[in-house]
Formats: structure tokens, C-alpha cells, sequence
């Protein structure tokens, strides 16, 4: 069952943020430092996550590259990306398992809501 969040950054103090929201508010959170650890992860348990939330920005393996390969492998898993990024709502559109765009630093309530309409999509998706 899909019960984990798969929270990717390079920078490891938004990571520990971000994690801590999530763990505080009950989400089950598995840890990626780039987009190339994040793919090894998502690979092994795909069925594991019900959302990935991903920097944008990242060396190598860029947030909007890691979502379509997250397409490829589940393509009912959403993307949120991430990014201090002003024109973040333009960032990654053409994907189309990215669901949402938040800005960095993390709001505790803009990750919550991200989160949450990405698991009632997520959820729709799956009972099709």
C-alpha cells in the first residue's frame, strides 16, 4: 500500500524541514539527496510512495527529469515540485504527473495542502 512520502533536495537543511512537517503531521517520509538517489529509491518500491515532492533545481537528475521517469515506472504517481524559483508555475508543465508547484522555503500549510491534494488524486487515480 502507498503510504510514504518520497521527499527529494540537495540542500540538506530544506530536507530536514520539510521532513520534520511531514513526520509531525503522521506522513511516513523516505529521504533523497538528489534526483539520482530519489530514482534508485522510487525503483525499488515504487508501490511504496503516494507522492513524490521534489526540488526543481538539482545537479544531474533535475526535478522535472525525475518525474518523468517517475511516469515511466507509476505513472498514477503524482509530483510536487519545489523551488525558490519566482516563475515556479511555469516550471515543468509539460509533465503530466506533476500536480503541484510550491515555493521554497517550505510553509508549513502550502506543503500540507500540496500533500494532501496529491493524495486525493492519487487515490482517485488508483481506484479507477
Amino acid at each position: 500500500m502507498a503510504d510514504k512520502i518520497l521527499l527529494v533536495d540537495d540542500d540538506p537543511a530544506l530536507l530536514k524541514l520539510a521532513e520534520k512537517i511531514l513526520t509531525q503531521e503522521g506522513y511516513k517520509v523516505a529521504l533523497a539527496h538528489n534526483g539520482l538517489e530519489a530514482l534508485s529509491v522510487f525503483r525499488r518500491a515504487p508501490n511504496d510512495y503516494f507522492v513524490v515532492v521534489t526540488d526543481y533545481h538539482m545537479p544531474g537528475l533535475d526535478g522535472v527529469m525525475l518525474s518523468q521517469k517517475v511516469v515511466e515506472i507509476k505513472p498514477q504517481t503524482p509530483v510536487i515540485l519545489a523551488s525558490a524559483d519566482p516563475e515556479l508555475k511555469n516550471l515543468g508543465t509539460h509533465a503530466t504527473n506533476i500536480k503541484g508547484c510550491l515555493r521554497k522555503p517550505y510553509h508549513r500549510k502550502a506543503l500540507l495542502t500540496a500533500i494532501a491534494d496529491s493524495r486525493s488524486w492519487f487515490t482517485s487515480k488508483n481506484d479507477e
